[in-house]
């Protein structure tokens, strides 16, 4: 059913959170990103899952499942307001798009006159075009970056429980590659994300390396695993990930 498969999105969204999130290393970026976007497009079911990084004024790529990508002749850069993903960037906004070969939909929802991509993802059937999400990564109240994922027409289209949940995880890796841990406690991040959140703490000040602690949770979070903000803190973040599973029961 879409309501078991929409738990299933959350469980799985903790758990790429926790696999890839907790403890990241910038130096390893290189090797993180491409993984987590692997994973991301496995879970959401799309064809193409591709991450942008802002980089003064624009958008760089920064990883794609499509490893063509940004390999064909000039850089993936988008301005803001250019394209899709550069409208994204210019408004702080998910975009959800059921047909982007519909003109008539793409200027509703965008304003936009578009024919075609610029720099579309494509895989050994071609281009892929049709169906498409993209959030923005928000870190210290500034967008960061773009995660977009795209689905050839003709298949199942992107939900808003999926926009949601795209939208928990890039709020957490754009906090994350930012190494902000003040902005994620920010209550503007913590409204923003339609569901679950939880942030713990480490003290890598100590030598016995004691578990990480929960200091923080919202509302999706309580909901999620049954317990108040006020049980939640300052208990082991192992608590969080032993019981994603049971919690999507």
């Amino acid at each position: 059913s879409s309501r078991a498969h929409g738990s299933y999105i959350w469980t799985e969204v903790l758990r790429l959170a926790r696999k890839y999130l907790e403890g990241y290393e910038p130096v390893e970026a290189h090797k993180t990103l491409p993984k987590l976007l692997g994973e991301v497009k496995v879970l959401f079911r799309a064809d193409a899952t591709t991450l942008l990084l802002v980089e003064g004024d624009v958008l760089r790529l920064a990883a794609s499942t499509d490893l063509s990508l940004g390999s064909r002749g000039r850089p993936v850069v988008y301005p803001k307001g250019v394209g899709l993903t550069g409208w994204i960037f210019k408004n702080d906004k998910p975009l959800r798009i059921n047909n982007t070969r519909d003109k008539g939909e793409v200027r509703k929802l965008t304003g936009l006159e578009r024919n075609q991509g610029t720099f579309r993802e494509t895989d050994s059937q071609g281009n892929i075009s049709g169906i498409f999400l993209g959030v923005p990564l928000r870190s210290g109240g500034k967008v960061v970056g773009v995660i977009r994922m795209t689905r050839r027409g003709g298949t199942n289209r992107f939900t808003t429980g999926d926009e949601e949940a795209l939208q928990a995880l890039a709020d957490l890796l754009g906090t994350v590659l930012r190494g902000a841990l003040k902005a994620l406690l920010a209550d503007g991040i913590l409204q923003s994300v339609a569901e679950g959140i939880a942030i713990s703490r480490q003290d890598y000040l100590n030598k016995r390396r004691t578990p990480a602690t929960i200091i923080e949770a919202n509302q999706g979070v309580e909901r999620l695993l049954g317990r108040s903000k006020s049980e939640l803190q300052g208990t082991t973040a192992r608590y969080l990930y032993a019981n994603a599973d049971d919690a999507s029961k």
